[in-house]
C-alpha cells in the first residue's frame, strides 16, 4: 500500500484504515473459534484415547480368571476430566468433560459390564483397575 504525498493520500488514509479495521473486527472472532474447535477437537481425541485405554485394561482384568487389577497410566488434557460410571444406563459409559461440558462418551462394550462405583478421572496419574461380574473398578493406584 503506497501513500501518496497530496491531499488525495490523506483523504484516502483514513478510508483505507477503517477498512483494514473492518476486515479485521470480522477476521478475528472467524480466527478465535477456529483456534477454539481446533483445541477441543484434539483434547476429544486425546480423551477418547485414554477412555480406550482404561477400557482396554477393564476388558483384560474381568477376562482374567480369578481376581485379576491391572494398571494404566493415562493423562487427561489439563482443564479436562473423565467421570466413569454413575446411575442407569450411564454405569456403563465414560463421559468425557472439557471446562465443564461433556463434549464426548465412550460405551462400555466388551465386556458389557458396568462400572461398580462412580469414579473422576484427571491430570495425569496411574489407575488400578479391577473388573468381575459384580462390575469394574477404578482408582488411583
Amino acid at each position: 500500500m503506497r501513500l501518496n504525498k497530496n491531499r488525495r493520500g490523506v483523504t484516502d488514509l483514513p478510508i483505507k484504515l477503517l477498512v483494514v479495521s473492518i476486515l479485521l473486527s470480522v477476521s478475528i472472532p472467524i480466527i478465535a473459534g477456529a483456534v477454539e474447535s481446533g483445541e477441543r477437537n484434539m483434547d476429544l481425541a486425546q480423551m477418547e484415547d485414554e477412555a480406550a485405554r482404561i477400557g482396554n485394561a477393564i476388558a483384560s482384568a474381568y477376562y482374567t480368571s480369578g481376581s485379576s487389577e491391572r494398571f494404566v497410566e493415562v493423562n487427561i488434557p489439563d482443564g479436562c476430566y473423565i467421570v466413569a460410571g454413575g446411575d442407569g444406563r450411564d454405569a456403563y459409559a465414560m463421559h468425557l468433560y472439557r471446562g465443564g461440558e461433556e463434549i464426548g462418551t465412550h460405551w462400555m462394550e466388551k465386556p458389557l459390564i458396568p462400572f461398580a462405583e462412580v469414579a473422576t478421572i484427571a491430570g495425569h496419574c496411574v489407575l488400578a483397575v479391577t473388573a468381575d461380574a459384580d462390575g469394574a473398578r477404578v482408582r488411583a493406584a
